[in-house]
């Protein structure tokens, strides 16, 4: 999915027009995500156990894995296609980023008070049956314009119009 951002103008705000692209560039989106997370936030720390070397890692083996089985959105100036602005990483219904063995680390070791807590609040299936935001990157100079908006629109949108539920793990840090 790709969203265009006409230039901004104090006279006439943003319309933003959604539609598919699947060839967006790994190490650009990648890239877009390490000039959009503040590394010395706390919770950006974490992602890499403090080390933030690995933070390009990171960021680079999560869009591998959307790539492979999630919905990678990405928004562009329109006029520009070619400079992605802002960028997120979806899973869809019935999507699952981890391996059975993977799930099981993941709800054990890594987050067990999250897992419980989110099938406590949706279910035994509810993560893996909704729309999960797992990523969401926006270029500094473009944050607080609309961009982060129209990327979940689109698919709030997509979600609002089959009944499926929309979930996202929250760290704003501002």
């Amino acid at each position: 999915m790709h969203c265009r951002i006409p230039p901004v103008s104090t006279a006439n705000p943003p319309r933003r027009k959604v539609f598919m692209k699947e060839d967006t560039e790994i190490e650009e989106l990648v890239q877009v995500c390490l000039r959009a997370y503040d590394p010395t936030d706390i919770s950006v720390q974490t992602l890499v156990g403090g080390d933030l070397s690995l933070l390009g890692s990171f960021f680079g083996a999560s869009i591998r894995a959307g790539a492979l089985s999630g919905k990678i959105y990405v928004a562009t100036e329109a006029g520009d296609a070619a400079v992605i602005r802002g960028m997120a990483l979806w899973w869809g219904p019935g999507a699952e980023p981890l391996s059975p063995e993977g799930q099981e680390w993941h709800r054990t070791v890594y987050r067990p008070d999250f897992g419980n807590l989110t099938e406590k609040l949706l279910g035994p299936r509810g993560k893996v049956d909704s729309w999960y935001l797992s990523l969401l990157a926006v270029e500094p100079d473009y944050q607080r314009r609309g961009v982060a908006r129209a990327l979940i629109d689109a698919v709030r949108a997509k979600a609002s119009a089959s009944g499926e539920l929309r979930t996202a793990a929250v760290n704003l840090g501002f």
